[in-house]
Parts: structure tokens; sequence; C-alpha cells
């Protein structure tokens, strides 16, 4: 006998969420690069944020199989504030050893992955600066995108969300996301 249980997904839901915010805020960005070109950009980090996150991809070229590096075009990234203060990309250390693969990821120059994210402790709210650098771009132009997210302090509610109708009686799950 088949006993009828009842699952509730909520897995994905907030990243979902996010995902349809980066969209409807505007907050990605879409250009290229050519060797020795620096592109830089703007992006705004509200008062209340706690985690600033930029990322930088780009769908790079095929790599020589026997090359040491796979990577073929190498975009650099960074961020300046007002007051001056360079970000750099997280990166692991690439030693294949058990002691630093377990390490966690520092800031630094990026030279091996075409996917790069700077992160941003509890910043001060203002203008910043991000800089694309084709440092490495053998292969003609290099197109990337980029999306950045603020990632505020608080309880934000997922559901309900507005317009439901409950019926008296049954039991609803209320589901929220909370940054901290």
């Amino acid at each position: 006998m088949a006993i009828p249980v009842r699952i509730i997904f909520t897995v994905g839901v907030a990243e979902c969420n996010a995902a349809y915010n980066l969209l409807a805020g505007n907050n990605y960005i879409f250009d290229s690069a050519s060797q020795g070109q620096q592109k830089t950009f703007n992006i705004t980090i509200s008062a209340n944020t706690i985690l600033a996150k930029v990322m930088v991809y780009w769908h790079d070229y095929e790599g020589n199989p026997v090359a040491s590096k796979a990577l073929v075009n190498d975009l650099n990234i960074s961020m300046t504030d007002i007051s001056s203060t360079n970000y750099f990309p997280l990166i692991l250390d690439p030693t294949p050893n058990a002691t630093t693969l377990n390490n966690f990821a520092v800031p630094g120059v990026d030279t091996l992955n075409n996917a790069e994210q700077i992160q941003i402790e509890n910043p001060a709210a203002g203008s910043y600066t991000l800089t694309v650098d084709g440092f490495e771009v053998p292969q003609g132009v290099q197109s990337f995108y980029v999306v950045w997210d603020a990632v505020e302090d608080g309880i934000t509610v997922t559901y309900p969300n507005g317009a439901e109708g409950f019926v008296v009686g049954e039991t609803e799950v209320i589901r929220w996301d909370d940054a901290s």
C-alpha cells in the first residue's frame, strides 16, 4: 500500500529569485576586450549591503591539449573604491596536494580560469570601478559578461509574496531568505 507523502521542493528557489532580480535590475554587462585593452565600468553598491559579488565570465577558445596552461585568452579583473582600495578575484592554489587543495580561496590575479569573482564583505556604499583587462588575448577580440549582486542584510519573505488566497484551517508554509 502506497502512503501519500507531501513533498515541498524549495532548493533553488532563492537562486532563481536572485537570478531574476539581477536581470530585472540590469545588473549585467556584455562587452569585449582585445589584447592590452582595458574596459572600466561603474558599479554602485547600496547601503545595507553585507556582501558585494562581481563576476566576469568569457567563453575561451580551445586550448592545446599538451599546453602547460589550458586558458588561451586571459582577462584579468579588479575593482577600486573611491578611497583607491583595490579588490581582486578569489583564487585557489592549484598545487596538486592535499594541503593546498584544502586551503580557502584568497584574493589575487587569476591566470588559470575563464570565470573570475570578486567578493567584498561589508562594502562601503558608493561607486566602485570594475576594470576588465585584456591581459593576454592572442585570439582576437574576447567577448565577456559581467554580473554583480549586492546581498543586503535582513530577511526577505519569498512566499507568500502577495495576492495569494488562503483556505481557513489549512497549513501554509512561509518561506524566506536570510543573508546573515
